[in-house]
């Protein structure tokens, strides 16, 4: 693949997680300086609860970040792959 393929020209991201990315969330829009920051995040939220977000909203930038599966069963691997 040429490099310029993978270059981000939008700079714009979109993050779904947990109460991991709740710990984050006032420090990205710093840290991502030049970049749009979405975020959709919140404690305790599940896996398949990420999936819908992201399902729902239609379009997405293309850079995502899912930071999730903390509260998940880890004996439940399948939940993964669904």
């Amino acid at each position: 693949m040429d490099r310029d393929q993978l270059v981000v020209r939008d700079r714009a991201v979109f993050v779904v997680g947990d109460s991991l990315g709740e710990g984050t969330k006032p420090y990205l829009p710093g840290a991502l300086r030049g970049w749009k920051v979405s975020q959709s995040v919140a404690t305790s939220r599940f896996l398949d609860e990420g999936v819908s977000i992201v399902r729902s909203r239609g379009s997405l930038p293309a850079v995502v970040v899912f930071a999730l599966g903390t509260n998940n069963d880890p004996h439940q691997v399948s939940v993964f792959r669904d």
